[in-house]
């Protein structure tokens, strides 16, 4: 509910909706998913992905020096997701300290709960250790079967270099 309102500029009228909580759960999720994913990442000192995270940090508190406008920072970060993501899947590498100290900042502020954990139980760990396993050794079917399990589960697991991230669906 709070990443809703802080969505919207705090003088501008808010619709309230189911859709509007629906997408500011979509959103934080985006947010809680890049941040797990850069902490498993190699730690960058590419030059670009520094610039990209310092003009987010410089953008975001722009953004709220202008009136308090938490709609346009919060902006700033996702175009920061964006374009870390494309450089990070490009470099296999993310500018992961910079990044986290600068979401530690926004989470101790806004008290968004980001770096919360999901709990994933030992069964789905289990599984999906299996599946990496079958993966490894090329018997993709079994990799198939294994993934539809955990789906059915209520989880999504997605390959990445670093291992499998394992997210509820």
């Amino acid at each position: 509910i709070r990443f809703a309102f802080l969505q919207a500029h705090y003088r501008s009228p808010i619709e309230y909706s189911n859709t509007l909580f629906v997408q500011a759960k979509e959103s934080l999720e985006r947010i809680r998913t890049f941040i797990q994913r850069i902490s498993n990442e190699q730690d960058s000192s590419n030059e670009k992905m520094h610039i990209i995270v310092d003009r987010a940090i410089r953008s975001f508190n722009e953004s709220l020096l202008d009136d308090f406008n938490t709609s346009s920072a919060f902006g700033a970060i996702f175009s920061m997701i964006k374009d870390l993501n494309k450089e990070t899947d490009e470099w296999k590498q993310a500018p992961r300290a910079h990044a986290l100290q600068f979401f530690e900042e926004i989470d101790a502020v806004f008290k968004l709960d980001l770096f919360a954990k999901e709990t994933i139980p030992d069964e789905i760990r289990q599984l999906a250790e299996k599946r990496e396993e079958s993966r490894k050794n090329t018997k993709w079917k079994e990799a198939d079967v294994i993934r539809d399990e955990i789906l059915k589960a209520g989880f999504i697991v997605k390959d990445t270099d670093t291992g499998p991230l394992i997210s509820k669906a």
